[in-house]
């Protein structure tokens, strides 16, 4: 990891401690166990976020790990990685038609899996999460009745 690297990962650190957690260097420092330098060196870049401090900060957050790891995770959370992923499958969906799911449609699919994958016709395919998939499924199933039920009072 070189030195903009670790800097980045540094301030994400601050970030989480400061915005997101509201916390002191000293608050934060008491929690960890571990000296008030010892924060001001992680968030300073001087040295890099132990494996150990970083799961314990995003346990406390509810920030992904890879976020605080690796510098090519822009998504704070699992909601702003969510909310990306919708906005790309909607955009998608305005752009490519029609759609092909490859995924069961009974739920016990979901069992032990937290996203689905969704295949155009033209192969391009995007990954959305659990939740956002069940939600989709259900906005359609309400559009079909509602098209249904406007069709049965037209023909009575």
């Amino acid at each position: 990891m070189n030195e903009n690297e670790t800097i980045i990962l540094a301030q994400r650190f601050k970030t989480i401690r400061k915005n997101v957690l509201g916390l002191t260097k000293e608050q934060l420092a008491e929690k960890f166990n571990v000296s008030v330098q010892f924060i001001g060196q992680i968030e300073k870049g001087k040295k890099p976020i132990p494996q150990k401090r970083a799961i314990a900060l995003c346990d406390l957050s509810g920030c992904r790990l890879d976020y605080l790891l690796d510098i090519n995770s822009p998504y704070m959370t699992d909601q702003d990685l969510m909310l990306h992923n919708s906005k790309m499958l909607c955009e998608t969906i305005t752009s490519t038609m029609p759609i092909t799911l490859n995924t069961p449609y009974n739920y016990n699919f979901f069992e032990g899996s937290s996203n689905i994958e969704i295949e155009f016709e033209d192969k391009i395919r995007v990954e959305i999460s659990k939740d956002l998939y069940i939600s989709i499924i259900n906005e359609i199933q309400d559009f079909i009745e509602f098209k249904f039920n406007k069709l049965r009072k037209g023909i009575n």
